[in-house]
């Protein structure tokens, strides 16, 4: 499959919140959606169990005219029979882009998760529009007294547009065969492995994985309390989750990357600091870095992994992880804890209810 035919696959959630509020979230792991909501509930417009995410290639978004705001994290379609009253967009890799399109541009605000620093251009629409805010983590605070045998293990981004069976199952279950092998030469060291339902269910037919390990949902509410109250998280190099361990100090680890941002995102957290798993894939760096377009760079990324994941030994990976994974075990917990870099005061709650205090009021 070319690169073309990869990129026309594109879908994204949808969710149409209480108070004509609708919400976009791009379909690359469960990031997005969960800083979404996060953001639903700091703007105290729905509950926690009230939100049905919906995804387009199964329930297309509806010609909605009675929208007073939307917010969109990351989709770039332009959606026509929308006419809402305010349009927020929320980026969380606008350190990786170079330019946005005209429509988004347009948007009345424009938020900038700020993750890693980024030039706001004119390319990326009118800088007096934008607002750097904090990334969208919900505070918490870790155990006082953790648990130190219990290593968590999460799988959330393995499913995009642009991934295969390869990203979402073949690769993951490869890192966690790994993972199984550490974790049994490691005594007293118990494993809970978070996982989206289709890996869970290939992992449920693996002894030496499912023998090893606990298999778990991925549960909102059950993977951020695990978080606060184990010794280790051993994770995807992600945003929200990495970030969210650092703001805690929870010891973590990478994987290695199974995306184009994926990989950035390594970058970027072994400069912080952060213990990641080397890449196991030649990617081409020439365009590494800021990009016209991300998702075109995600389809050859994915193209390219899967070509070289037909041809990859899988022992020899499977080997650098147990060894990867022995010597994090090995690490003193303190060698695995990374300070957040300083970032924004503002809040994007606060940002959205400054810019629009009459909204605001009307809706309490």
């Amino acid at each position: 499959m070319n690169v073309t035919d990869l990129s026309s696959r594109g879908f994204y959630w949808w969710y149409r919140a209480p108070q004509r509020t609708l919400i976009f979230a791009v379909a690359f792991g469960l990031g997005p959606r969960v800083a979404a909501e996060n953001l639903l509930l700091d703007l105290g417009l729905c509950a926690e169990d009230d939100i049905r995410w919906r995804c387009t290639d199964e329930s297309p978004v509806p010609c909605i005219s009675d929208i007073d705001l939307f917010i969109n994290f990351g989709v770039l379609e332009e959606v026509t029979g929308l006419r809402p009253e305010y349009r927020v967009w929320v980026d969380c890799v606008d350190w990786l882009r170079t330019s946005l399109p005209g429509h988004i541009k347009d948007y009345d605000m424009l938020l900038r998760e700020a993750f890693f620093p980024s030039e706001l251009t004119t390319e990326k629409g009118n800088p007096q529009k934008w607002r750097e805010v904090q990334p969208l983590i919900r505070p918490r605070t870790r155990d006082a007294s953790p648990d130190q045998d219990l290593v968590v293990l999460s799988f959330g981004g393995v499913s995009t547009p642009y991934s295969s069976d390869v990203h979402s199952v073949a690769m993951p279950l490869a890192f966690m065969r790994g993972v199984a092998r550490a974790a049994k030469s490691a005594k007293h060291k118990r494993v809970l492995a978070f996982l989206p339902d289709k890996l869970r269910s290939f992992a449920d037919l693996e002894a030496n994985v499912c023998g090893s390990m606990d298999l778990l949902p991925l549960g909102r509410a059950s993977f951020q309390d695990a978080m606060c109250r184990c010794g280790l998280l051993v994770c995807q190099p992600g945003l929200y989750t990495p970030f969210e361990a650092m703001r805690v100090g929870l010891p973590f680890a990478l994987a290695f990357p199974m995306s184009f941002t994926q990989a950035m995102q390594a970058e970027r957290l072994a400069a912080l600091g952060a213990r990641t798993h080397p890449a196991v894939f030649d990617q081409d760096k020439s365009d590494a870095g800021i990009l016209p377009s991300i998702e075109s760079a995600e389809a050859e990324w994915f193209a390219n992994s899967s070509a070289q994941w037909t041809i990859q030994r899988l022992a020899s990976v499977e080997g650098q992880v147990e060894l990867f994974i022995q010597q994090i075990l090995d690490s003193s917990p303190s060698d695995l804890i990374v300070t957040p870099p300083s970032g924004p005061t503002t809040t994007a709650a606060s940002a959205i209810r400054h810019e629009r205090p009459t909204w605001q009021s009307a809706k309490h």
